[in-house]
């Protein structure tokens, strides 16, 4: 029986600040979240959830239903070849690789931090929208005036006329692109994206398990957690982008224990570094990582990491055949610190791909280059 903790936890203490100014305190090991359609658990390896414990049922705005996506994901833990469906990527990274928008199709942008590739570049194109330089994807540049459903925010920037149109709603990948964990209170560029309130927002990425009351991906803006917890008939905030549509997975090329993502242009450590240490350990481990002829490895930023997890399964959320052995109930260290606690580092769990900073003593770590 799995118990409630984890990602909700640290959902829970940012959604206060960012839906009622008022901090949400959360129990450090079993925590029920209630607000706005939000809940918290996890889940074990391998099992579908049962019900959360001790969660007040979710509150639906008037009309609203809850509306599954239109994908079907497949939880589980069954191996796939790395390759079988994916979309041969010829070029290096650029705008747009061809995949399915659940995927990164471009390098993930980081803060401007030294050590990290690709710092975060953006226009403001004088229409209500901002160019984002490294992914190339095009933002609306002011939220949403309201909080939607999650069916109500597909809705929306479905039908947003805004500079010609063409909008969805982004999906988890997506959204975390803009996140900035170098800042809170809100964690994004507040030049490129004025007027961002620090809460929660709907990505279109619905949670792997379909499960009665359906959830669906958020991030939250006051310090950029990444969560599944919200009931799909929650309201939240939403912000609408534009990119180019695909199809297919990440065409991985595995060579010499090194598993290489054409899209981000990263080459990952493919197995798990053994064992679990401290964030500082991690971190020395992959300085002195020697591998295929390598010695530039390093820690991945909290971003970088999430571009590895494949949201249609879980337990771990990733693919299994690029990335043997990866741990399903654990964390994965990154290179970032949490600006509200900055002696505090990120961690991403491949329970389903969920961030936090929280209460993370010991974790794994998988080196990247580039």
């Amino acid at each position: 029986m799995e118990t409630a903790r984890g990602h909700g936890g640290a959902t829970a203490r940012a959604a206060g600040r960012g839906s009622a100014g008022k901090p949400v305190l959360a129990a450090a090991a079993v925590v029920a979240v209630v607000g706005a359609g939000v809940v918290a658990y996890a889940y074990l390896p391998g099992e579908e959830p049962a019900s959360p414990r001790g969660v007040a049922a979710a509150s639906t705005p008037s009309g609203a239903t809850p509306t599954p996506s239109g994908a079907t994901p497949t939880p589980g833990t069954a191996s796939r070849k790395a390759s079988p469906r994916a979309r041969a990527v010829t070029s290096g990274p650029a705008c747009g690789a061809g995949l399915d928008r659940v995927w990164a199709n471009w390098p993930m942008p980081n803060p401007r931090t030294p050590g990290l590739p690709n710092p975060a570049r953006y226009t403001a194109r004088g229409d209500g929208t901002v160019r984002d330089h490294v992914t190339c994807l095009v933002w609306q540049r002011v939220p949403a005036p309201k909080t939607y459903t999650f069916t109500q925010a597909k809705t929306y920037c479905a039908g947003l006329r805004l500079a010609g149109g063409g909008w969805h709603l982004p999906t988890r990948i997506e959204l975390t692109s803009i996140i900035d964990v170098t800042r809170a209170n809100p964690a994004i560029d507040p030049a490129a994206f004025p007027g961002t309130p620090p809460g929660f927002f709907w990505t279109s990425s619905p949670w792997a398990y379909r499960k009665e009351p359906l959830r669906a991906w958020i991030v939250n803006f006051y310090e950029g957690l990444a969560g599944n917890a919200a009931h799909q008939s929650g309201a939240f905030k939403a912000r609408c982008v534009r990119s180019p549509s695909g199809a297919g997975r990440p065409a991985y090329r595995i060579t010499g224990g090194q598993v290489t993502d054409p899209a981000t242009g990263l080459t990952w450590q493919r197995a798990t570094a053994p064992g679990t240490v401290s964030a500082p350990a991690a971190t020395a481990y992959c300085a002195r990582l020697r591998l295929g002829g390598h010695t530039s490895w390093r820690l991945p930023s909290i971003k970088e990491l999430a571009t590895t997890v494949d949201e249609s399964r879980g337990g771990p959320a990733v693919d299994q055949a690029a990335f043997p052995g990866t741990v399903g109930k654990g964390w994965y260290w990154s290179s970032s610190r949490s600006h509200p606690q900055p002696a505090k580092r990120w961690g991403l769990s491949y329970d389903d791909g969920y961030t936090d900073y929280r209460n993370i003593t010991t974790g794994h770590a998988r080196c990247v280059r580039g």
